[in-house]
């Protein structure tokens, strides 16, 4: 029961005005060093915006469908990988916007997982910001990456959102941290 109120808080609590830090209540699981209790908000104007903690890289790409934020700091255009050091506690985190239904796009990634290299985990339904969502936990083998988090959120009625996070399941203060991120999500039409 406590974990559901929470899990409501977190939902109705984080809004997103506009660009700057907000705080997270402290009931709220914190992970990664967040001894400031402080997320920054990345804003597309009329699209959408997330959370993120401080300290961390936002890298967006030329349209709407290619923001990544990294942990540590990207290589020549974004696509660094994280140092062996770093690796262990290194979370990377993908936001898109894909053309295509929520049911088109949900069906298309559990295709995925079962076609491709990954193994689904678990899978759940809920609501981020009043929309209906799908949360799927993945594992890749021989991947420097071999855990990942998505978050498939109906974004319009033809396009929906898409918020995968990968990490290290040696990082176990990956999995609270990448829960505030993905419920951190609004969408700003």
């Amino acid at each position: 029961m406590k974990r559901k109120l929470l899990n409501a808080f977190v939902v109705l609590g984080t809004l997103v005005v506009g660009v700057g830090t907000l705080p997270l209540p402290d009931a709220q699981p914190i992970g990664v060093a967040q001894s400031a209790n402080q997320f920054q908000a990345f804003v597309l104007p009329y699209d959408f915006s997330i959370l993120y903690p401080p300290g961390w890289f936002v890298n967006e790409g030329a349209s709407r469908d290619a923001v990544v934020i990294t942990s540590y700091r990207p290589g020549l255009r974004g696509v660094g990988r994280p140092t062996a050091a770093e690796l262990a506690r290194a979370v990377k985190t993908d936001v898109m916007i894909k053309p295509g239904s929520f049911g088109t796009v949900v069906n298309q990634a559990l295709l995925s997982s079962r076609l491709g290299g990954s193994k689904l985990i678990k899978q759940g339904r809920l609501t981020i910001d009043g929309r209906p969502a799908l949360r799927m936990w993945s594992t890749f083998k021989d991947d420097p990456f071999p855990n990942a988090i998505t978050t498939i959120i109906r974004y319009s009625p033809q396009e929906t959102a898409v918020i995968t996070s990968y990490y290290n399941a040696k990082n176990i203060k990956a999995v609270a941290l990448i829960r505030n991120i993905h419920w951190s999500f609004r969408v700003r039409q």
